[in-house]
């Protein structure tokens, strides 16, 4: 059924509902379910039945699938709500009745008209804010890294502040919302007297409480809920990359978002033997940082110009439009999120199978061949070449041969499922060249000068 006939079959249910008033005319049957009413711009109110629901959700992919300005800016979910409006504004106003004008086309065309007016009055810019754990980059003054600036609390609490109107009105504590930055303040320093907050601080402290620190973003061109996505993808690549150039596993547990999946502080074990209990033993995970700030400043300083190129990928994402290559820089960002993920991951054979993947991305498929020949390009060995020295050495080939197909494969196809089988040495020769692949394709992306394609970083000169 194509839209002409949705929106027919849309707009005569609304009419056949709306004929005589809507609980006058015994129009609504107990098959419609529950009314479902939108009140449309001129104070009446339009009744959306199952099947006005059904016919207009199909419009609205319709609509959001077929036009890409639509559907880059805004997610289906909102999208539908925004046609919905649309539908029952017209219907109201008495321009949508194609059963006595019989002019789908017309009808079509005005309810696009109305859709796309209504997009162009959203609010398409905003700024996020992420709580999220650093290795303190941001210490002693914010750190930019494309357009994600690193702050820490105190920090973000002097930039930022509520309007007049909020702070007069909120809750009718307006004494206290006046102070909400120094109760802030005063809590995050002393969090056993939390009890005491009140007023605008509250809602605050309970959202950034956990996290030393706050990302910055600002994101145009979307309506708030794709916004915040792109924000958070963008947000989550920043602090990826910087755990990606400090190596380390550990890293990529120091800095996250709030809301990450992420190992404990410290995890304690429980033991009996013979009847007898031990006594509890404990250990500390990966995720409280050893870094002081000189030392993190020191090496950031030392890595300005991968910085410099990794702010461009970053900056892409956040406005393709700008970007010479939105694609490429997109696709390394993917393959970041998946290396970053196997590299928080606790269980030896998911994580070998996201670091194969971030391998994966890069070359856009090609499976095991492509992987290994965008890794010749990028060290310039042949694939016989020994990469493992020792008792058992392994060529380039038989390395990543080892990573995708016994590896990724066989892990993903069922072959190997005995939890108690280690992957660990298999991990880190994925993690080892995975990390070198990222860093290559951003370096040398700075410097391309072919399209912005899909499998460009299997051959990118150096």
């Amino acid at each position: 059924m194509g839209i002409k006939e949705e929106l027919r079959e849309l707009i005569e249910e609304l009419n056949r509902v709306h004929t005589g008033g809507l609980f006058d005319g015994g129009a609504w049957h107990v098959a419609d379910e529950l009314p479902d009413f939108v009140t449309a711009q001129n104070g009446y109110q339009r009744h959306f039945t199952k099947k006005a629901r059904t016919a207009l959700r199909s419009i609205a992919e319709t609509v959001h699938e077929n036009d890409i300005n639509i559907s880059s800016r805004i997610e289906i979910g909102n999208f539908e709500k925004i046609v919905k409006q649309c539908v029952a504004d017209l219907h109201a106003e008495g321009e949508l009745d194609i059963v006595n004008l019989n002019k789908p086309v017309e009808a079509v065309r005005k309810l696009k008209d109305r859709i796309e007016d209504s997009l162009s009055q959203m609010q398409m810019e905003f700024t996020h804010y992420f709580p999220a754990w650093t290795l303190g980059m941001e210490t002693e003054h914010p750190f930019e890294l494309g357009p994600v600036t690193f702050m820490t609390r105190e920090q973000w609490i002097d930039s930022v502040d509520f309007s007049q109107n909020a702070i007069n009105q909120y809750l009718s504590f307006p004494e206290n919302n006046a102070r909400w930055k120094d109760s802030l303040k005063q809590a995050l320093r002393n969090p056993a007297d939390d009890e005491d907050i009140a007023g605008l601080a509250e809602p605050i402290y309970s959202a950034i409480r956990d996290c030393s620190s706050v990302l910055k973003i600002t994101v145009k061109g979307y309506e708030i809920n794709l916004s915040r996505k792109v924000g958070e993808i963008v947000c989550k690549s920043a602090l990826d990359s910087i755990s990606l150039l400090f190596e380390g596993r550990e890293f990529f547990h120091q800095q996250a978002l709030c809301n990450e999946r992420l190992q404990p502080v410290r995890s304690s074990s429980i033991i009996e033997t013979n009847g007898y209990l031990w006594l509890p033993g404990s250990s500390v995970g990966p995720r409280i940082p050893r870094l002081s700030y000189p030392q993190v400043h020191a090496f950031l300083a030392d890595k300005s110009d991968i910085l410099e190129v990794i702010g461009r990928i970053l900056n892409a994402l956040v406005d393709p439009a700008t970007s010479k290559y939105p694609n490429l820089s997109k696709r390394w960002a993917t393959a970041l999120d998946w290396m970053a993920e196997g590299r928080r991951e606790k269980n030896d054979a998911v994580a070998l199978t996201k670091i194969a993947s971030s391998l994966d991305v890069l070359a856009c498929g090609g499976k095991f061949p492509g992987i290994l020949g965008m890794l010749k390009n990028f060290t310039n060995c042949s694939e016989d070449t020994i990469v493992v020295t020792g008792s058992a050495p392994r060529t380039l080939r038989q390395v990543i041969q080892d990573i995708y197909d016994s590896g990724r494969s066989q892990i993903l196809h069922g072959t190997h499922f005995d939890r108690l089988k280690s992957f660990e040495v298999w991990n880190g020769y994925a993690a080892y060249f995975a990390r070198l692949a990222l860093i290559e394709c951003a370096v040398r992306l700075n410097k391309f000068t072919g399209v912005d394609g899909d499998k460009e970083f299997r051959t990118m000169p150096d």
